[in-house]
């Protein structure tokens, strides 16, 4: 009997590339400000993939990923978060929410990917 169709899975494998995004980040981040980032919010997170990365990339770092659909965060709760150690899993907090709204918390670096990129057309969005 076939597997189910797994589209997150098929979407994280040909679209999503975690590493670089957060090695992109990094770089930028201390090119710009001299030193290295600890912090990193991921606006339409999805599955939080990027999110999971950075909290692997370094035993500092933290993580919010923040989305509106609660489809793809809990695909990524169940898949993603398995991948992390328990100390990695604490450095990581996924929100479902609008990513304009405002959030307490605040992130060195926000990256937003994909097709949020052709949503805003004005900075100050």
């Amino acid at each position: 009997m076939a597997k189910p169709f797994d589209r997150y899975r098929y979407y994280e494998n040909s679209v999503q590339t975690p590493q670089e995004h957060v090695d992109i980040f990094s770089r930028m981040f201390r090119e710009i400000r001299k030193k290295d980032a600890m912090s990193m919010k991921e606006d339409f997170c999805g599955t939080f993939l990027i999110s999971c990365s950075w909290v692997m990339s370094h035993p500092e770092r933290t993580a919010i990923g923040v989305d509106l659909d609660p489809e793809p965060i809990a695909y990524g709760k169940k898949h993603g978060l398995k991948d992390l150690t328990a100390k990695e899993k604490k450095r990581v907090t996924v929100l479902q929410k609008n990513v304009l709204d405002t959030l307490q918390k605040k992130s060195q670096i926000i990256g937003a990917g994909n097709f949020s990129f052709f949503i805003f057309k004005k900075r100050a969005e």
